[in-house]
């Protein structure tokens, strides 16, 4: 289908390139970014074109599809109304993390969904938890999620956190597993800094979007806070999925394809 939508947008004079590997691929503009996956080829997309400011459509050919705009059979009627403007660009809201050993900072980096603190061994992983300024909190079980609103339907959700509007400027927090329910389910301000700290010895590892990113010692601090990057999902009206041919052109398109 890529080949055929590659074709398609050639023939409307748009400029468009299939990307098979983002991660050999540096794409530094685009109008917008067609991504031929499920939900976790567009937290990859999302991640790679963090502050770029290119919107995404996702046609869905996964599981899943909560991050996906449409099906691939609605694929050529969307195309007509991305060309005559029917469409509307949503504004997700990011993660910004940063993992502290020691003195040096080894991670800082964005996340679409969430970020998680997980044990690796059959252990328990023991976890300072602060909110702002507030006192500390602890937390002893399997791990922690720190979600999103678009997140709130992922592993969030698996562990018992609530599904969230994603138009509401929030962060959750869910622990996984957590021994005598010492800590629920948390709803927090987006504009919370969430504090993390391991203070156990067993092996624990962070993973960003379903990415392990790292893995965690005794004394490591995860710092988790709204980024002021966002991700733009293309969002097309179920009931507009029926325009006919137009004659209108497409520039400079970006098409990304896994």
């Amino acid at each position: 289908m890529a080949g055929d939508l590659n074709r398609r947008l050639t023939r409307y004079g748009a400029k468009s390139e299939i990307i098979e590997n983002l991660h050999s691929t540096s794409i530094k503009h685009a109008d917008l970014a067609f991504v031929l996956g499920g939900d976790g080829t567009i937290l990859r997309v999302a991640h790679a074109l963090a502050g770029k400011d290119i919107p995404i459509l996702g046609v869905n050919f996964g599981r899943v599809g909560y991050l996906t705009s449409i099906e691939p059979e609605q694929l050529w009627p969307a195309l007509e109304l991305l060309i005559t403007d029917q469409y509307h660009i949503d504004d997700r809201r990011m993660l910004e993390v940063s993992l502290q050993k020691g003195k040096d900072t080894c991670l800082f980096e964005p996340a679409l969904n969430d970020m998680v603190i997980k044990i690796i061994s059959p252990q328990v992983v023991d976890i300072k938890l602060q909110i702002n300024d507030r006192p500390a909190r602890y937390l002893r079980g399997d791990g922690i999620i720190c979600a999103t609103p678009t997140g709130s339907t992922a592993y969030s959700l698996s562990a018992g956190g609530p599904v969230v509007d994603t138009d509401l400027p929030v962060l959750i927090v869910t622990p996984i597993c957590a021994q005598l329910r010492t800590l629920p389910p948390l709803v927090v301000s987006a504009d919370a800094q969430i504090k993390l700290q391991i203070i156990s010895n067993h092996s624990t590892c962070l993973a960003m979007d379903g990415e392990v990113k790292a893995t965690l010692d005794r004394g490591d601090k995860v710092t988790v806070s709204q980024s002021a990057v966002v991700t733009h999902i293309i969002r097309i009206d179920s009931h507009r999925l029926r325009s006919g041919p137009t004659d209108n052109y497409l520039r400079n398109l970006e098409l990304v394809s896994l």
